[in-house]
């Protein structure tokens, strides 16, 4: 044995060189299970030296255990006793974070005096911006109608005597997890160098089965190096015989190799039924499954109560679902009585939401996280896990990744998704990306001067997409996110045939679901339901996309179109291709989206498999005849043709 680099040569068995990979956890498991599991178990693989058996330690929700080898290979532990929901340990056991944007640096620290040995202290290192934090214990359990004290210390370099917002306090919850009104407000005191205690005494609902204490706030924001630290929460007052809280552990593992190199890895196992229904898995072209049957997403995002919806989700989503939508998105991720009502109501009506866990979106904190996961998995609306917005500009890929790794692991029932803007052809995002969450919604925002505007933008972003699927090897969902709104400096909404032109372009360019930015508004910032008109176009584009569904999920045919250009450009908008075709086939009949992307008219003629008589142009009341198997047609600038035959 010697040392170079710092890294032990070892030479044993076949094995020969500078090992500096760590050993990795392997088969590991149960991660989802309905009952509690007889056993614990994993494997350790190593490519290097091998593993030091001595070396290994194992925890279980911060307790040591020992993992026993079996003959196989494998190590094993038996729970003495049913695992059952862990209840509120000392300090900030079992607490996760929530982070606005990841602006703040959230991090456990030495205690006060006398106190738990961990505080947590939050701090903003650079200038000012929304710093909205929240610090989420663990569900505890509670009996109604009792009186408890919640009591906890901090120390804080700005003053706290007026803070409002995210959702901080105590929430209340019923026996089936679900929130009771609003929380109870925490009232916290002037900046102090020095440890202050808070004491409130509190009443629990009569139908309150547990609490969860949420310390933080949106406003005060924190700049410059300001900061404040928690030490030593407490909730004093009767506890029922079990706690309530999900039935959520973690197993840590931690072992080293004979040269050194450390493993330190934590898996979650949630014990909770497996869901009946609304199973999401992803086909191997990158279609949704649901149940196993497709599903062709036609979503919008940021639905909110508006005086457009008669402030009631009901009312939105009736009138979502009538238009042809069946995905929804809200930027809230704070939960409460709103949020229990958004799922309700989204059931009621047939509408599939995607929603970020209450730690919020680009949150690197997996465990605040798998708690979300663990109260909400078998919500029958639910479809994905909205886990990064604007994805490259606030997580990391490995950071985002492990998010992924162990939401999946407490619920492989659904899947995960982000959203970023694509970048160029030398600059593609994504590609850092693509196996951080099963998939991927790419923003593409191309209208977003009065002039100069360049809808083929839609093309350069899906065709970058692709170039990440193949420098990946692998295919994901896609679900493009097209422009529908003005401001947020953009200056105007798109026309109505920028708008068709953009969804056709980005379906006929591999998108496998369609999304728009954004039904929300405010002030000068305004979705598409702020102006009639526009709303009404969309929702008939989404009626469009919704009679076709069948056509978008079914696999593609190996017939190719074979078209031609006989008047007009041949090249479009920067320089693609003015023509743009997807052939589609399902039940005995096939359809055809061609799509012009020039700002000029052409003509096209189309010679298409199986065409006879000619083709029925749906949407617009007409055909067009065939001669000799081949059809032509004139397209306006930036015009789409939907042909059935």
């Amino acid at each position: 044995v010697t040392l170079t680099a710092g890294k032990q040569i070892v030479r044993q068995d076949q094995f020969q060189g500078v090992d500096v990979a760590a050993p990795q956890l392997a088969d590991y498991g149960p991660t989802r299970v309905a009952t509690s599991p007889a056993a614990l178990r994993f494997r350790l693989d190593d490519a290097g030296v091998g593993v030091a058996p001595e070396s290994l330690r194992a925890w279980l929700d911060g307790a040591p255990v020992t993992f026993a080898p079996q003959a196989d290979g494998s190590y094993s532990y038996r729970p003495p006793q049913p695992l059952a929901p862990p209840s509120l340990g000392p300090g900030f056991t079992g607490w996760r974070t929530g982070n606005h944007t990841n602006a703040l640096l959230i991090t456990r620290v030495e205690g006060r005096p006398g106190g738990a040995a961990q505080a947590f202290r939050v701090t903003r290192p650079a200038g000012p911006t929304d710093t909205a934090f929240a610090l989420t214990s663990p569900q505890i359990g509670v009996v109604p109608g009792s009186d408890y004290a919640l009591a906890f210390w901090y120390r804080s370099s700005l003053p706290l005597t007026q803070v409002s917002g995210y959702n901080g306090g105590i929430r209340w919850l019923d026996a089936d997890g679900k929130p009771l009104g609003d929380p109870t407000p925490i009232t916290y005191g002037p900046q102090s160098a020095d440890w202050r205690e808070v004491r409130l005494t509190v009443k629990a609902p009569a139908a309150a089965a547990s609490a969860i204490i949420a310390l933080g706030w949106d406003t005060p924001n924190l700049a410059d190096r300001q900061f404040v630290e928690f030490a030593d929460p407490t909730l004093d007052g009767p506890r029922p015989a079990t706690n309530p809280g999900p039935n959520m552990h973690q197993v840590r593992v931690v072992a080293e190799d004979y040269a050194g190199n450390r493993l330190d890895q934590t898996w979650f196992l949630l014990i909770k039924d497996l869901p009946a229904q609304s199973r999401v898995t992803v086909r191997d072209d990158g279609v949704t499954l649901v149940d196993g049957k497709p599903f062709f997403p036609i979503g919008i995002y940021s639905v909110s109560k508006r005086p457009a919806n008669n402030n009631s989700y009901d009312d939105a989503f009736k009138e979502l679902r009538s238009a042809g939508f069946n995905l929804a998105h809200t930027y809230a991720s704070a939960r409460g009585a709103d949020f229990a009502e958004f799922y309700a109501a989204a059931a009621r009506n047939g509408m599939k939401l995607w929603v970020a866990p209450e730690t919020g979106n680009n949150n690197p904190d997996a465990t605040g996280a798998v708690m979300t996961v663990a109260r909400e998995c078998n919500e029958d609306a639910l479809l994905a896990w909205y886990l990064a917005d604007d994805t490259s500009g606030h997580i990391g890929p490995e950071e985002l990744r492990g998010v992924h790794q162990a939401i999946m692991e407490a619920d492989p029932y659904h899947i995960t998704v982000q959203a970023d803007g694509i970048g160029g052809v030398n600059d593609q995002r994504y590609v850092k990306y693509i196996n951080s969450t099963t998939g991927f919604l790419p923003e593409i925002y191309p209208i977003r001067q009065k002039t100069d505007n360049h809808v083929a933008d839609v093309i350069r972003s899906m065709e970058n997409v692709r170039a990440g699927w193949k420098a990946a090897g692998r295919v994901t969902p896609v679900w493009a996110i097209i422009q529908d709104f003005e401001g947020w400096g953009w200056q105007r909404f798109p026309t109505n045939e920028e708008e068709r032109c953009m969804v056709y372009l980005a379906l006929i360019h591999g998108a496998q679901g369609m999304t728009w930015y954004t039904y929300a508004y405010r002030d000068d910032k305004h979705g598409a339901p702020w102006d009639p008109k526009i709303w009404a176009y969309l929702k008939g584009i989404a009626t469009e996309l919704s009679s076709l569904s069948d056509f978008y999920t079914a696999r593609a045919p190996q017939e190719r179109p074979q078209a031609k250009v006989v008047k007009g450009p041949e090249k479009g908008d920067l320089d693609y291709p003015s023509l743009n075709l997807r052939l589609m086939t399902h039940g005995g009949q096939w359809v055809l989206l061609a799509a012009n992307s020039a700002e000029q008219p052409i003509t096209a003629q189309l010679r298409l498999p199986g065409l006879k008589g000619g083709a029925e142009v749906l949407f617009e009341g007409r055909k067009v005849k065939a001669e000799a198997g081949q059809l032509t047609d004139a397209f306006a600038p930036l015009a789409v043709h939907v042909y059935r035959w």
